[in-house]
């Protein structure tokens, strides 16, 4: 799989492969830990070879090196796909327990394709 395009942003949407993507980013600004976070997430990648009946595109976020404890862990059935492959989504609600850096991982079929990081930090209110 080669990934063409990724990116966090604010709000995505996918209407048969026309992506909508508002506002992308690569770092967040929190008030407070822990800190309920909500963004979305744009894909569009080709696949190389066929894929079978019970391959898998999974997206994993944890924080620097502890990929064990995972806070957002899924995994998107795909079969009979060869060619482009477009997807969009948002995440509500999911808990960030302290700033640092944050990696979005993709996966074919449990290995890895790409890691993108990002960034969660502590807004300072005295501005």
């Amino acid at each position: 799989m080669d990934i063409e395009l990724f990116t966090l942003c604010e709000y995505a949407s996918n209407t048969n492969g026309a992506l909508t993507i508002v506002n992308t980013l690569d770092s967040f600004s929190a008030p407070k830990f822990p800190w309920r976070v909500y963004f979305g997430i744009a894909l569009k990648a080709n696949i190389i070879s066929s894929l079978n009946d019970t391959s898998t595109i999974a997206f994993k976020i944890f924080k620097d090196d502890r990929e064990d404890e995972a806070i957002f862990n899924t995994e998107i059935p795909v079969k009979d796909v060869k060619g482009r492959f477009t997807a969009a989504g948002n995440i509500k609600g999911l808990i960030l327990s302290s700033d640092g850096k944050y990696c979005f991982r993709v996966s074919l079929n449990g290995n890895t394709v790409k890691d993108y990081f990002f960034y969660v930090q502590k807004r300072d209110e005295t501005i």
